[in-house]
């Protein structure tokens, strides 16, 4: 929980330090040095009254007027018993005086006051006597005189040397005890300066007022933001947030407790502000309960928040679908798919490049036909559309030239919108905000707000709102407006109630990294299925809580919760969304034969998105079936050109591809094993050693280690030059790289030993048009032909027919 990047943990114990040093440096010294003073004057037989009544406060508002005055209290103040604590008091007479000593506390703009107060009145004899009396007293610079002529007070402030003042006064004005004798009085401490220069700073009304009104609008900002969230956080990490939903109870007594220390707060904070100390409890009660809502009034309008919103509510949609989980263990599955969506993008994205547009705007009115008579096509004209998001600078030309021969049709408005969006998306990458050059994100947010200018000309049209409004609400999103995508979205779900589309596209917008709360996510989900006779596909959203638990359970590293959820929600019906990233769970934790299965199904149910098929592909690659890999990624390519990413993979594939054809060729499987047992040579017509060699260089094979098995192989053709084995093996090996020369030279050297081998001719025939010498290639392959290999004569006789 986090408070403008501050922990709130560290935040209260940083309050709770101050106030610590507060205590140890300034309050529990004056406590204690008045515990002291009691104490002593107990020992030296004088009797402390702890009940001070209200006629007492009367008669001490009089004697030591000067005092309270000083200090701006006033009679009615001092009746009322308002910023003025005297907790003890003694009363005595003498033969010429009488004197009451006593404590104080007093809270007021200026300062905290704490001291002993000693006030001499019902002088018997000459005033003037008493005050050469007094004159004799050594005064330290930490005790006050006030004299009015009738009355003498002197107010001695607690530190370490009060209680010795105390006793030094009483000494010489011959009222101590003789067990504690008047001794000379060492000056204050440096450390007591210190602490009163703190106190000075510390009960300044300015500082005062500053800590108060920080912690009122913090604490205020807590108490609204569970308001508005439903939600709270104690102050520490390893807390587990309170939902209103989980525990309405729970919530409810922490939420009271907040209310009650937002008003406690604000009451503090008008006593030191408040200048009419007259009002009675009545109006101070409405007064504190006003600055509580002006606190919370500030912090709305300001828009500040003491939480991270992302980390709350991603934790409540967790929580909610953990809850879920534990409680529906036993949940049939639903017999339900969403409509199957087929391959269409290349289709149109041909028509639209060979501006074919009349044959395409007809192509596209029939699938907003289909929408007109059934909204649950509304995801497939979606898809339709989705089309001209590709990468491919021409598909733009070619969406200009269709708009300006056809100026009343709003397809290629709509067209153009899409196109302009999948690039913004491109432009921005996949990163993190934080690692995206701030060039990009500005570049995208330019192309977002094109596309969102052509969207909403293509939504004032009845016939293409729907689709214009879904992807609006995906716009807005990425532009960091939530706000504004709730309002479309609200503004038309009425309109299209059956619409799965709609739905879905905002369901994502509500998701708590863009902004929304796990409490949208349940509104909408629920709203939906009331409507579920206008459209069955509605169903498949109520798995939608576990596919974005499952979301952010991946974004965490944890693929195996995450796949437990997509399978949770999987159970609601297939959903290829769902069965894609259940898909890639599985892939992530290496389970690829499973992952395959999930991919599968979600191309069944959807072929026209590019990365249903790169994951596939990628899968197939895990599972060496390189060929279905590659094909699986000329689709993606299809459906995403000119992407760098899919362009790399392609000719990676290609690549593996073409040398499995060259492994199959020689006789050997992909993954290195030997396939035609010609190639394992007898022991018994072979050198040992030679053999020796010849079988690691197939060890190495199978370990991919082409380097090491080129190395063995000539290592044993230079020991045993006879076996034919050894140069289909190093053909191969080099081969794959390209080695031609090599190549040839090592097949020279065979047919020096063997003219007459048309095995020997053809693979050297094969090499040499490799090389581009078509002129040796074409005598090898006549020769090889002429000495009875079959494929030699059928590829020579081939030639001579052309």
């Amino acid at each position: 929980m986090t408070f403008y990047g501050f922990e709130t943990f560290h935040i209260i114990l940083f309050f709770l330090i101050i106030y610590a040093i507060y205590i140890s440096l300034i309050r529990y010294p004056k406590v204690q040095y008045d515990k002291d003073i009691q104490n002593k004057l107990r020992l030296m037989g004088f009797k402390l009254n702890h009940k001070v009544s209200k006629n007492a406060f009367t008669f001490l508002s009089t004697i030591a007027a000067a005092v309270f005055q000083d200090r701006g209290l006033t009679s009615s103040n001092m009746k009322l018993r308002r910023d003025c604590t005297i907790s003890w008091l003694i009363f005595k007479k003498t033969e010429d005086f009488s004197y009451i000593i006593f404590n104080f506390l007093r809270a007021e703009e200026g300062y905290f006051d704490n001291a002993i107060v000693l006030s001499f009145y019902d002088f018997k004899n000459d005033k003037s006597d008493f005050n050469d009396i007094l004159e004799a007293v050594e005064l330290s610079e930490f005790i006050e005189l006030y004299d009015n002529g009738k009355y003498i007070s002197l107010v001695i402030e607690y530190n370490s040397i009060a209680e010795q003042s105390l006793i030094n006064i009483l000494a010489v004005l011959g009222i101590n005890n003789a067990k504690y004798p008047s001794k000379p009085i060492t000056a204050a401490t440096e450390h007591e300066h210190t602490q009163n220069s703190i106190k000075h700073i510390i009960d300044s009304v300015w500082v005062q007022g500053s800590l108060l009104f920080a912690l009122c609008f913090w604490w205020g900002n807590l108490v609204l933001y569970s308001m508005q969230t439903l939600s709270l956080t104690l102050p520490d990490d390893d807390f587990i947030p309170i939902y209103w939903e989980s525990s309405p109870i729970g919530f409810s007594f922490f939420f009271v407790i907040q209310l009650i220390c937002l008003y406690v707060f604000s009451k503090v904070f008008l006593t030191l502000i408040n200048k009419n100390k007259e009002e009675n409890s009545f109006i101070n009660a409405l007064y504190t309960a006003l600055i509580s809502l002006a606190f919370l009034s500030l912090n709305y309008f300001s828009g500040f928040e003491a939480e991270n919103n992302f980390v709350m509510e991603t934790e409540r949609v967790l929580l909610a679908a953990e809850q879920e989980l534990d409680n529906n263990i036993s949940q049939a599955d639903v017999e339900f798919s969403s409509k199957n969506i087929p391959l269409i993008s290349p289709e149109i994205i041909k028509m639209v490049k060979n501006s074919e547009f009349k044959s395409l705007s007809s192509k596209l009115e029939t699938y907003h036909t289909l929408l007109a008579s059934d909204i649950s096509y509304d995801s497939l004209l979606y898809k339709v559309y989705l089309s001209f998001s590709i990468d491919d600078k021409q598909v733009l030309s070619a969406i200009l030239r269709w708009k300006r021969q056809q100026p009343e049709n709003l397809q290629p408005v709509l067209a153009e919108a899409f196109y302009y969006y999948g690039k913004a998306w491109r432009t921005r990458g996949t990163n993190g905000s934080s690692s995206t050059p701030v060039e990009d994100i500005k570049a995208m947010e330019v192309l977002l707000l094109k596309s969102k200018k052509l969207l909403a000309e293509a939504k004032a049209n009845n016939r293409f709102e729907l689709v214009a409004t879904a992807l609006m609400i995906d716009v807005n999103r990425t532009l960091g407006d939530y706000d504004l995508a709730q309002e479309i979205y609200s503004d038309v779900i009425g309109k299209f109630e059956g619409s799965y589309l709609l739905r879905y596209r905002f369901l994502i917008a509500a998701q708590p990294r863009w902004g929304g709360n796990y409490r949208t996510i349940k509104r909408v989900v629920d709203e939906a299925q009331f409507h579920s006779d206008k459209n069955d596909q509605l169903v498949l959203l109520k798995g939608y809580l576990f596919e974005e638990a499952g979301d952010i359970a991946a974004i965490d590293g944890d693929h195996h919760e995450a796949g437990i959820f997509y399978s949770k929600g999987l159970k609601f019906g297939s959903n290829d969304k769902l069965l894609w990233k259940k898909g890639k769970s599985e892939y992530r934790q290496q389970h690829y034969s499973s992952a395959l299965g999930f991919f599968n199904q979600s191309i069944a149910l959807n072929s026209n998105d590019h990365d249903y098929y790169y994951w596939r592909s990628l899968t197939q690659t895990r599972l060496k079936n390189f060929r279905a890999a590659k094909e699986d990624q000329l689709l993606a390519n299809a459906l995403q050109s000119n992407s760098t990413k899919y362009n790399e993979k392609t000719e990676a594939l290609t690549q593996v591809v073409g040398n499995a054809n060259y492994r199959e060729y020689y006789g050997f499987s992909l993954s290195g094993d030997v396939k035609d047992k010609a190639l394992l040579v007898s022991d018994k017509a072979v050198n040992e050693q030679a053999s020796l060699l010849y079988k690691e260089a197939l060890s190495s094979i199978k370990k991919n280690d082409a380097d090491w098995a080129a190395i063995k192989l000539i290592e044993a053709i230079e020991i045993d030059p006879h076996q034919i084995e050894f140069y289909l093996a190093l053909d191969m090996v080099l081969g794959q790289t390209k080695q031609w020369q090599p190549i040839i030279n090592y097949w020279r050297k065979f047919i020096a030993l063997y003219p007459d081998n048309n095995r020997a001719h053809f693979e050297i025939s094969g090499t040499y048009h490799h090389y581009k010498d078509a002129k040796k290639a074409l005598y090898h392959l006549k020769k090889a032909a002429v000495l009875g290999h079959i494929e030699a004569k059928k590829s020579y006789e081939k030639l001579n027919l052309n």
